[in-house]
């Protein structure tokens, strides 16, 4: 495939553009990108949010980096996508594990200092992140049981709590 050729790509397959890519044709690379990173993006952001962009870049450096391990008998849309929902995944994974081995240790003892305070002013945040906090350091709840009663997960409550915990830590000048 020419780059003559590739002025036409509009009209090419995803796949013979990742054929061409394979072969040394970066603009084939910059056709695809252009064609799939809103909808990776989107994907991406639809479970990540804060992380989506990061996450976003390495999809496409892991789809740089093996591509020559793509087969043309796949489609290009379902062999990105299952990078992406790796990606997604290990971001997942990273998240959850900064959130329960890190932040929780020190929010732990953020809180038991700072909530047992009865002047801690807690109207700054929203009402959402006030009743997390409440249920979790002043009601003394787990994590499984807040969810529960706020009918979600235990992992949701963990980074509401976290958020939470960070905004209080902005507005009371704790780093």
């Amino acid at each position: 495939m020419t780059e003559k050729d590739l002025g036409k790509s509009t009209t090419l397959t995803d796949e013979e553009l990742m054929r061409s890519y394979q072969e040394g044709n970066f603009e084939a690379f910059e056709e695809l990108y252009d064609r799939y990173s809103g909808r990776v993006f989107g994907y991406l952001n639809g479970k990540l949010r804060a992380s989506a962009e990061d996450a976003h870049q390495e999809v496409f450096l892991k789809l740089h980096n093996s591509r020559s391990h793509y087969n043309s008998e796949f489609k290009f849309a379902g062999w990105i996508f299952t990078i992406a929902r790796t990606v997604m995944i290990d971001q997942m994974r990273k998240q959850e594990k900064y959130s329960s081995e890190i932040g929780h240790d020190n929010l732990e003892q953020f809180a038991s200092v700072d909530s047992a305070n009865a002047s801690v002013d807690l109207s700054h945040l929203s009402q959402n992140e006030s009743r997390v906090l409440e249920m979790r350091y002043q009601q003394g709840l787990d994590f499984e049981a807040i969810a529960k009663e706020l009918e979600t997960t235990s992992t949701s409550i963990r980074q509401q709590v976290s958020r939470a915990v960070r905004h209080l830590r902005r507005f009371v000048g704790v780093k």
